[in-house]
């Protein structure tokens, strides 16, 4: 999978898009920040119903499954955002019922960032700025006017959006602090705590992964990807495989793939380093760098279905570690795999994911206050969701 960076700029003009973007559904031009929900006495403005809206509309089409073709679709999905920000917001309505409010020290927090932000979106506007301006104080203002112009663009006063990014930055402030809070009276997780639940955990994963194998790679992907809990054993089989893969020429008529493979080969042939070659060869993006993944794919008998099936045959007939494959065609390209190691069978040791497993607990039992107290307060909020006035934002 190729993975996109979001620069400063395309961050500045995911705002410019949001901003007009609301124009074109309908919202006012004067009030393009029309209340859209309330959560208690909170109002939330059409521009944070409008993004969330987008963000969960590229998620579910990019995997096929955005659909409102029907009006019961269409209101589900209204209510996936309206319930997102419904969450969102209520710690921030309870902080404020419960009279929290914010240090000299932290609203200094607040303030400075408030000042990261706005200048991470000025700077978005450094490439717009002729190259004669060469002077830092007069790059500034023209970044400052042309994000001036942006904004009036889409309906907004430059006071009246850093009002409210300043607004956003300032609750956010006061429901972490409410919530921390509400966190020290009510989770404590012991050293005997966490060691009652290695030695339950590890029983546990013995059982599971003896009996479906399998479950060891999803349970090691939800630790990589997700932050779930490790795995604290692996079961006989699995390993892990590195490739440099050299994608299939398509619209490219001048890429001799064939040539390039041969001088990979070349190279491994005469001794260079694999991790280097791929480095430079490869052009799978994750497989070259990305941070949680450096052994490389995992992989066994039992999760050969995972991969595409020539890759799949191709890494696990590899004897032994250091081994190199053929190239292997499959519907990506070629690949040239390297056996990079075994995952041990070892259980890993107490002292070793003592403080990562702490951790992990704490987080759960937050999560389960937080979830506790999410439904008490939705109970007890009064919430209103203004759907005729996002009707247009589809």
């Amino acid at each position: 999978m190729l993975r996109k960076k979001i620069t400063l700029r395309a961050l500045a003009m995911a705002l410019v898009l949001v901003l007009c973007a609301l124009a074109l559904a309908g919202c006012s031009a004067t009030n393009p920040n029309a209340t859209v929900l309330l959560v208690g006495d909170i109002k939330v403005g059409m521009t944070k119903y409008y993004s969330l809206y987008n963000s969960y509309k590229s998620m579910y089409s990019s995997y096929g499954i955005y659909d409102i073709s029907t009006a019961k679709q269409f209101q589900a999905f209204q209510d996936l955002v309206f319930n997102y920000l419904v969450e969102s917001y209520l710690p921030l309505y309870w902080a404020k019922q419960n009279g929290v409010t914010l240090t000299a020290e932290e609203e200094a927090q607040v303030q400075a960032d408030f000042e990261k932000e706005l200048n991470g979106y000025l700077d978005g506007y450094k490439a717009d700025v002729e190259e004669s301006v060469t002077d830092e104080e007069a790059i500034r203002k023209e970044e400052l006017r042309l994000f001036k112009k942006d904004l009036r663009g889409g309906g907004w006063t430059y006071k009246e959006y850093t009002d409210l990014m300043l607004e956003n930055i300032r609750g956010s402030a006061i429901a972490k602090k409410f919530m921390e809070g509400i966190y020290a009276e009510r989770v404590s997780v012991t050293d005997d705590d966490v060691k009652a639940h290695y030695d339950e955990l590890l029983a546990e994963q013995r059982e599971t992964y003896a009996e479906t194998p399998e479950q060891y790679y999803t349970d090691y992907l939800a630790y990589k990807d997700s932050g779930a809990q490790q795995p604290l054993v692996a079961p006989e089989g699995y390993r892990f495989v590195k490739h440099i893969l050299v994608k299939s020429a398509e619209k490219d008529e001048t890429k001799d793939v064939d040539a390039i493979v041969a001088e990979i080969q070349a190279k491994i042939e005469a001794g260079e380093d694999f991790n280097e070659l791929m480095k430079e060869y490869t052009e799978d993006v994750d497989a070259n760098g990305d941070p949680n993944y450096p052994d490389g794919y995992l992989i066994s008998a039992a999760t050969v279905d995972k991969y595409d099936d020539a890759f799949a045959v191709a890494a696990m007939a590899l004897k032994s570690v250091g081994d190199v494959s053929v190239p292997v065609e499959s519907t990506y390209g070629y690949h040239i795999i390297l056996y990079a190691g075994d995952v041990s069978t070892e259980p890993l040791v107490y002292d070793d994911v003592k403080e990562a497993m702490k951790e992990t607990m704490i987080n759960e039992a937050k999560a389960a206050v937080y979830n506790e107290l999410l439904e008490q307060w939705e109970a007890d909020t009064k919430i209103v969701k203004y759907y005729n006035r996002v009707s247009a934002v589809r």
